[in-house]
Order: C-alpha cells, then structure tokens, then sequence
C-alpha cells in the first residue's frame, strides 16, 4: 500500500495520470480540446465525449480504489452507497482563490506580459465575481430573542426557541408570554446576570454587524478552530459573543485580514494555519453529521443494516430520544448547520 501511494504522488494526481498509474487507461488531455470553448451553446462531438470520459473514469477510480471491482451483488452496491454518505452533492470548494478570481501571484516571471496579450479580446477574463460568491448562507435567522426568567422574574438571558421550548417540553419552565417568548424557570439557574445590561439579555438584531445587510448572512467564529481547539477547557465554553453574524461579502473581507495574521502568527509563534477540515470550520460538525445522517436514511432505503443502526444511534444521541420517527428524520434532514 505504501509503494502503491508513493506511486501516485510520483506519477501526479491529476485524472490523466490516476487513470494511467490505477486503470491502465490513457485519457485524451490534449491542448486544443482542454482550451477549446467550453462556454459554447452546444458542444461539439469530441467535447462530449472529452466530458463523458472523464466521467466515466471518474466513477471507476472511485470503485478501484473502494474495491468495488469484482462484484455486481445488491450487497456491494448498498456498500458503495454507504461509502458515499455525506459526499454526494457537497458545493466544489476550491484552493488558490482568493475573492473569487485565480491567484496568478506564483506564475513564472516574464509571462505576464504574454498572458495579457493572449487575454486580449477574452471577455472571460474580466468577468469578477462579487465578493462572498461560494458561501452556503443561513436559510432562518440566528436570533429568535426568546427570554428565560429565574423563578423570581429575574430575566436571565435570551436564546433561540428551541431551547426555550425543551424547558416547556421537560415541564421545568412555564410560559410567560408568547411575543416575546418568555420561558419563566421552575428551578434555581447555575447562575445569574451581573447588571441588567449585560451581554446575554441583549436582543440581536439578525444582520451584519459590519454593514448592517439584513440577509445573505452566516455565523463568524471569532477565535478560529484551530487555535480554540488549544483553549484551556474552561476557555471552550460556549459563548455567544464569540460567533457574530457577518453577509458574504464582509465575511469574505474578514477572512482575508484573517489569513494575513494566521500567517505573521505562523512565523512568530508557529502556530498552526487552518486543517483538513478547514473549509467545513464555517459549519458545527456534530450538526452537520446528524443533518447528513439523517438525508442519508431517508433517501437510502438499501443502506446495510450495520451502517442503518450507526447513524440511527447519532440521531438518537442528539434528540435523546429512544425511537427515531419519519417526522423527527425530516427535522434531523434539515438542521441548520451555521
């Protein structure tokens, strides 16, 4: 195994070269039919088939590699399909963009000029995309502004209402007032406010705190992952001032001021810049596994009983509940994951 993959980094990972090094197959990557018109109304034969090919080999490296080479049975394709769990129809995220355009900053010198004259007349190359293109944003507001009370009426903090209705649901809070949804505790809380304005009895305004934008908006994790996952545990807490609401495009402004101190922080501390899961940081994982869970079991019907039972057990864990409901699987299939 180790010789097989030290000969894919040396043959390069291109679908040209894993299709000659794994299946034997010589794909046609030839200049003029990669640079031809791709944004043509109607393709010519030989597009066609340049596309169908790469598709087809595409598919066949993914069995090659998973195994799924030697058997047709029902069971190697319920297999297959769980192989594919929380993969299908991910958006194409892609390296070395910056602000949506190509970074040309590592091209050879002395080739720009020639570029230019080559990009003459080419309207493709002054096509930018906006800022924050690419962005899943939020599809419900972060902010439902619903209240929690101690059992003296002292107002506690605000939250969404889903949590407001769990206390209701547990018969540990009673209903005050529904606009605004006020949730009054029947127990003493762990703690209370310092001073009537404090941070968590502040309603939020669902918008972007840098330019106001009412929509289009995702959550902004302050303190990256990949330095919080170093805090002390008391530091790891959850606290609402640490994640803000920020529009695509201030997002996008935001994280690029962001790489530049990731990168002075690199060189003066080594610290660490980014991970493998880097472009998912945006999304709670354990959110976004139950969302996927669930997709997969409602649109899965062939799944093995082994992986069926796996993530029944995650939906369980994260609604603390016994039995799973088609009702709960739909709720579970569209979690809001940012």
């Amino acid at each position: 195994m180790y010789l097989f993959r030290r000969d894919l980094f040396q043959n390069g990972l291109s679908l040209k070269s894993l299709s000659e090094t794994i299946l034997c197959f010589s794909l046609d990557k030839s200049f003029q039919l990669r640079c031809s018109n791709w944004d043509a109304d109607e393709f010519t034969n030989d597009q066609v088939f340049y596309a169908a090919r790469d598709a087809q080999v595409s598919v066949a490296l993914f069995l090659q590699l998973l195994g799924f080479f030697s058997s047709d049975s029902s069971t190697t394709w319920e297999s297959f399909l769980g192989k594919c769990q929380g993969l299908i129809d991910v958006p194409f995220k892609g390296k070395g963009l910056v602000n949506g355009d190509i970074n040309v900053s590592k091209q050879k010198e002395g080739s720009t000029e020639q570029t230019n004259v080559n990009s003459q007349g080419d309207p493709r190359r002054y096509k930018k995309k906006p800022l924050g293109v690419g962005y899943s944003v939020r599809k419900s507001p972060l902010y439902d502004n619903c209240f929690l009370h101690a059992p003296d009426g002292q107002p506690l903090c605000t939250c969404d209402r889903k949590k407001a209705q769990w206390y209701l649901d547990k018969g540990i809070g009673d209903l005050i007032s529904s606009d605004p949804f006020v949730v009054r505790l029947r127990f003493e809380p762990s703690g209370r406010p310092e001073s009537s304005v404090d941070y968590y009895l502040t309603v939020k305004e669902n918008l972007c705190v840098v330019c106001g934008k009412r929509e289009s908006y995702i959550r902004k994790n302050i303190v990256p992952h990949e330095y919080r996952r170093h805090f002390p545990i008391q530091m790891k807490d959850h606290n609402s001032h640490d994640v803000l609401l920020l529009c695509t495009s201030c997002h996008a402004v935001s994280n690029y001021y962001d790489n530049n101190l990731k990168q002075q922080l690199a060189v003066e501390f080594s610290a660490p810049i980014g991970c493998e899961e880097g472009m998912r940081m945006l999304e709670d994982p354990i959110r976004r596994q139950v969302r996927s869970a669930a997709r997969a079991l409602l649109h899965a019907s062939k799944l093995p009983v082994n992986r069926r039972e796996e993530l029944l057990s995650e939906i369980r864990a994260f609604y603390l509940v016994d039995d799973v409901t088609e009702e709960t699987l739909k709720n579970a299939s569209n979690l809001e994951t940012r």
